[in-house]
């Protein structure tokens, strides 16, 4: 796969549903679908390919309090004034715009349709990854862990694992 980091060329990039996805993962996306729906999960995308505007728009949205800024523990908290723990705040949830794997059209955010609530958006908080959506998140991790299929890909919010939330 002839990945490009931001700037150096443009992903390509196929639709799927209201997102754009990498050309290269849909197979893979394909298969965890099918699995997925084999155990009673219908997958969603709640976020794919990102460019970096996109990015840099919801930085700075954060960093001026336009979208909420959230804990470690996934709790609404206040913009912090000093400019290093505000980093490091946003940091929790978001990545740097330039820095982000979305802008490759590789990294995906994906939830169990079916456990939400008609009209409900979706956090991807810990309360949630704990709550509606554990059982999918049991399902990721044992496929992924167990030396079961990966779907071609990686979980990288897991406990332990970074500074990055689940």
């Amino acid at each position: 796969m002839n990945l490009l980091p931001y700037g150096l060329g443009n992903p390509d990039l196929a639709p799927v549903h209201d997102y754009k996805v990498h050309r290269a993962i849909l197979p893979f996306l394909n298969k965890l679908t099918e699995s997925a729906s084999r155990r009673g999960f219908s997958l969603r995308i709640e976020s794919a390919y990102r460019p970096f505007e996109r990015q840099l728009s919801i930085w700075n949205r954060k960093a001026k309090g336009e979208l909420p800024l959230l804990s470690a523990a996934g709790e609404r908290m206040e913009v912090p004034e000093d400019e290093e723990e505000l980093m490091y705040a946003i940091l929790t949830w978001s990545a740097l715009p330039g820095a982000s794997r979305h802008h490759l059209g590789t990294d995906l955010d994906v939830v169990d349709a079916s456990s939400c609530p008609e009209g409900y958006e979706v956090q991807l908080t810990p309360a949630e990854c704990d709550g509606m959506f554990a059982p999918f998140h049991k399902f990721l991790d044992e496929a992924f862990s167990a030396g079961e299929e990966s779907f071609g890909f990686d979980r990288v919010f897991v406990p332990g694992r970074g500074k990055i939330r689940p």
